[in-house]
């Protein structure tokens, strides 16, 4: 009841505010500054809502994943048949906010890092799910890897991916993604939304669908062996 009251409040601050200033100044500069104030509530909503998705998504499956690696750990009955699909959600869902932070901030930072938020989660869940010494698992690794040296990446972001040693540690793939995450959301609710200068909203397909060499069964089931 109390964001509804907000809310309605709000309108009526605009409407009286629009008035008063139409009746002052008329015209088209009241129109300006009319539609500047609307523009500017305008922004501060989508960032918001922004950063509120950023954050269910991501924690969103990191819960779900950390259990099942707990219960693993600890020797107890693993319930992890609905951690693939989470996972495939996961990754739809991750894929939407990267198009949307591409399209509306000029400074692809935040872009980012939130994709360094969506690689840990993908590193952990592969490390869980195939093994460390898979060769799916190797080739994800070795794709995040580059990512510090790729100088399309703001300097910001790039200094935060880690390297190849860095990313077989599980501990500091997971701080990672913490870090990432809350700088993500912090330049979201803080970064001039600017639609207008934003690049466009389809991005490329992700390195991680560029496939390796081939491997064969029998290869992969004697990395799958030494897990």
């Amino acid at each position: 009841m109390k964001v509804l009251a907000d809310s309605f409040g709000q309108q009526v601050s605009v409407a009286v505010i629009g008035a008063f200033v139409t009746a002052l100044l008329g015209g088209v500069a009241a129109g300006l500054i009319i539609q500047y104030a609307q523009n500017r509530r305008e922004f501060v909503t989508v960032r918001t809502q922004l950063s509120l998705e950023m954050m269910k998504i991501g924690y969103g499956f990191y819960y779900p994943l950390i259990e099942v690696i707990r219960q693993k750990h600890y020797g107890q009955e693993v319930e992890d048949t609905m951690l693939p699909k989470q996972f495939e959600e996961f990754r739809i869902s991750a894929r939407v906010v990267e198009a949307k932070l591409h399209a509306y901030f000029n400074n692809q930072e935040a872009r980012y890092m939130w994709h360094g938020v969506v690689d840990a989660l993908s590193l952990r869940y592969y490390r869980l799910v195939y093994g460390k010494d898979s060769p799916r698992t190797l080739g994800m690794i070795e794709t995040h890897s580059k990512h510090p040296a790729d100088s399309e990446i703001p300097s910001t972001a790039r200094a935060l991916f880690l390297s190849y040693e860095e990313l077989q540690n599980d501990q500091r793939v997971m701080d990672t993604f913490e870090i990432m995450l809350d700088k993500a959301i912090e330049l979201v609710l803080n970064r001039k939304l600017d639609p207008s200068t934003g690049a466009g909203a389809i991005l490329r397909p992700g390195r991680g669908s560029r496939l390796g060499p081939m491997v064969s069964p029998s290869e992969a089931g004697e990395a799958e062996s030494r897990d």
